[in-house]
Parts: structure tokens; sequence; C-alpha cells
């Protein structure tokens, strides 16, 4: 069936071809403006003492390497409630639950009743000795990303962001909860 002459079939075709490239510009604007906005929360300062990490910088660990004694001979569940008690002890936006093998960090760095801040955040990054990739990602995620995970070192971490509600973030041990036997 055909409208007309030839020449209004080509211009509601291009009407409609142009109407597809803004409804994807502006996803990509979106993503784009998300991507800028939670980068600036995680790594803006407040002031001259503030921790302002670039990607990789805040996840040096301090003595201890992937490949170190002390990485393998500590066990994953003092190493979560150590980050805790070194970097927020606190903090009831971060909590040690599962008999010691999950760390749950709730509302970091959110616009709405803010639960823990971005030095305290960086902190358990490194104690957790996170690789830069995982920090990366992290700093990365839009609330278009939905949930993302990571493994490293024995340990997994889930975590999603909004502005609003900041970043939620489990991390588990190996283990991935109580020890068999225990109730």
């Amino acid at each position: 069936m055909q409208l007309g002459d030839g020449n209004i079939q080509i211009n509601l075709h291009q009407a409609h071809r142009r109407s597809r490239r803004r409804s994807t510009l502006g996803w990509l604007v979106a993503v784009a403006c998300a991507t800028a906005v939670l980068t600036t929360l995680l790594t803006a300062g407040d002031g001259p003492a503030d921790h302002t990490a670039a990607p990789g910088d805040a996840v040096k660990p301090s003595g201890a390497g992937v490949g170190s004694a002390s990485a393998v001979e500590r066990p994953e569940v003092a190493l979560l409630e150590s980050a805790r008690s070194e970097c927020a002890p606190s903090a009831s936006s971060v909590r040690i639950d599962d008999g010691g093998h999950t760390m749950i960090i709730s509302r970091a760095l959110a616009k709405k009743k803010p639960g823990l801040g971005r030095k305290p955040l960086y902190c358990l990054f490194e104690k957790l000795e996170m690789p830069a990739s995982v920090v990366f990602h992290i700093e990365n995620t839009t609330p278009l990303s939905g949930i993302r995970s990571a493994d490293f070192h024995g340990l997994s971490a889930v975590w999603r962001y909004s502005p609003d509600d900041g970043l939620n973030m489990t991390v588990t041990d190996a283990a991935g909860g109580p020890p068999a036997g225990s109730a």
C-alpha cells in the first residue's frame, strides 16, 4: 500500500531513522552523565586532607602482595574483621555478618542519608587488597550497570550504585557464609 508518491514514503522512513538516532543518543548522554557523576563522587576531595585517589593508587597493599606469605596464611574471616576495625570501627553502615564470613557496606557516598565516606571506603579497599581493576570497575559503575561482581584473593564482591542510595556492596570470603555445622 502506498501513501501518495514515493517522496512521502522516503520522508517517513527518514523521520523514523532520525527518531531512533535521537533515542539512542539520549541513552548515551544519560550513561555518560551518570559515569561522570559517579567518577566525581568517588574521586573528588572535600578538602586538602581528603583522599583523592586515582583508580590505581588506593589499592596498593601495605606490605602484602598477592603471592606473599601473609596474604596466604591469614584467614579471610580475620581479614574482614580487621579491615572493618581499622577503617570503620564505629560505622553502622559497615557490618560483619555470617560468623565473620561477610562484610556488608551500605549507602557509601550516598546523597541521601550517607553511610560510609570516601576515606574509610578506600581504606577498606586497601585493607582487603582489592586489585586496581576491581576498584576501577566500582568507580565506573552507574545506575544503568545493575548489579556487578568480582572475585579476588579468595574474596567475592557484589555491588550496585545509584547517586541517592550510594554504593551498596557485599564482600564474602571463599567459604561464602558460616562454617559447616553452624546454625
